[in-house]
């Protein structure tokens, strides 16, 4: 067998494995479950960075099955960043869903994975980020010059 041709079978069966290997690893993240945070790390994770939170689950109607629900306001009162824990998955799910399809006319980018939803929409004047993983949701419709900080925070609590 010649050269060259031994160098192609090579460099083929090496690209096939390379590809194999990516293809493996997108499946393997796609079809992963993330951890829901609880609501005590939510509290220390924001009042560690400066935000002033409140119990608000008194405000909020049981019908909908929301256990829990926290508030983060920024220091400067201008945006806040609202933490949700549900009865149940189920529960969650259909406030995610209800909250989205109001948002859902504009411009979006919504994902959905194993145990978790995302759906960010941007228009002119408004971030919207509303965050599932299982029974808890973290929501933000704040202006948008305070996109990034809130952005911030959605990944630090890896929502």
């Amino acid at each position: 067998m010649k050269k060259s041709v031994r160098i192609v079978i090579i460099v083929v069966i090496a690209m096939f494995v390379l590809l194999s290997i990516l293809i493996g690893t997108i499946l393997f993240y796609l079809n992963r479950e993330k951890e829901t945070i609880t609501i005590s790390e939510f509290i220390e994770y924001m009042t560690n960075n400066n935000y002033v939170v409140s119990n608000v689950g008194n405000q909020i109607s049981e019908d909908i099955g929301i256990k829990e629900a926290y508030t983060a306001l920024d220091k400067k009162s201008n945006y806040q960043i609202t933490y949700y824990e549900f009865t149940d998955d189920n529960r969650a799910i259909s406030f995610y869903n209800n909250s989205k399809s109001i948002y859902e006319s504009s411009q979006n980018n919504n994902t959905g994975y194993k145990n978790y939803s995302k759906f960010i929409l941007l228009t002119n004047d408004r971030y919207v980020s509303i965050s599932r993983i299982s029974n808890t949701i973290i929501f933000a419709n704040i202006d948008s010059n305070y996109k990034d900080a809130v952005k911030i925070v959605f990944n630090e609590l890896n929502y």
